[in-house]
């Protein structure tokens, strides 16, 4: 079975997106350690392999117009996003689509008890789209309409 890093990095470099080397084991620690969260195995893996896109040039996005960023752009969710969004600091986000029309981010905890769900951000509302950063990935490379769903009701 081919990791989820190695998948992506097949899948980019047919749309020629540059990408950034694997993160290393200090840059997991100093992050893990700054937001007091431990990062999933998956998500761990696919930034051990593909630390994002490039960002060597501005703003590089894929075919779908979304970019992944690297582990040093991962942020919570009250540090990227305007809106007012409960519960902000338990999720960061990873990935932005189209100049920020909506983000995707992930929930982290301590990794005791906390699902790592990843939702899609529209304004103040958070709608999941993946029960872990792999179903993301999965759905991304397979079925990337589940990644788009509508905008909830007001």
């Amino acid at each position: 079975m081919i990791a989820i890093g190695e998948k992506l990095k097949t899948f980019w470099r047919r749309q020629s997106v540059k990408l950034a080397p694997g993160a290393t084991e200090e840059q997991f620690c100093a992050f893990e350690a700054e937001y007091k969260v431990r990062l999933p195995e998956d998500l761990r893996k696919y930034l051990g392999t593909v630390n994002g896109f490039d960002g060597s040039e501005h703003w590089m996005t894929d075919d779908q117009s979304i970019t992944f960023f690297g582990l040093q752009e991962i942020k919570p969710l009250r540090e990227y996003w305007s809106a007012k969004v409960v519960d902000a600091d338990g999720y960061f986000v990873f990935a932005d689509y189209s100049l920020s029309a909506h983000v995707y981010a992930i929930r982290l905890g301590d990794g005791s008890v906390d699902p790592n769900c990843v939702v899609v951000v529209y304004d103040s509302k958070l709608v999941e789209v993946a029960s872990s950063f792999a179903g993301f990935v999965e759905d991304y490379l397979e079925n990337i309409a589940v990644l788009f769903p509508p905008l909830p009701a007001e």
